[in-house]
């Protein structure tokens, strides 16, 4: 047992997620107030974030890693390197899906085509550790914050040239 880091609730309000500095991400059930399902790995998982259609999840921790999984029978689908130095601290989806941001101790803040799996921006504003990261309703501004008692207001790309 460790302590629950990120906790992201389904749309439905029946499940959650939530990520564990033990290694887990379990997926919980609010009606019944058991656990449904969970994945081990080795690290300290620092967030987890439902894809918008709930057919999968993405969470990332110590180990710099950024791991798609299946909501269904929670397989790995696809692990990308997220930060070749440190610890990934953060997550966040766009309403539709299609990119996402990642916050690392690194200090940076990433921007992620979802479907490809690619890195289009990186952000370096923070001088210490960014700890968390979220996309705004409009999708127009990203706001992370760190350990350096900073807020970073990062201005997005318009929708049309993101991923040109």
């Amino acid at each position: 047992k460790g302590p629950v880091n990120d906790l992201r609730m389904g749309s439905t309000d029946v499940e959650c997620l939530s990520a564990s500095a033990d290694g887990s991400v379990i997926k919980w059930s609010l009606e019944s107030f058991t656990r449904i399902a969970a994945v081990f790995g080795a690290t300290f998982f620092t967030a987890v974030c439902y894809h918008p259609d709930e057919s999968q999840f993405i969470s990332c921790g110590t180990d710099h890693k950024i791991t798609f999984w299946d909501s269904t029978d929670m397989a790995a689908v696809r692990i990308l390197e997220g930060s070749q130095t440190a610890a990934l601290n953060g997550l966040d989806i766009s309403a539709d899906g299609s990119f996402y941001v990642s916050a690392s101790a690194d200090r940076s803040v990433k921007l992620w085509h979802y479907d490809e799996g690619v890195c289009w921006y990186t952000g370096e504003g923070h001088s210490s550790a960014v700890t968390k990261v979220k996309i705004s309703p409009d999708e127009q501004r990203l706001v992370s914050i760190g350990n350096d008692a900073s807020i970073c207001i990062w201005k997005l790309p318009e929708r049309a040239t993101l991923f040109e």
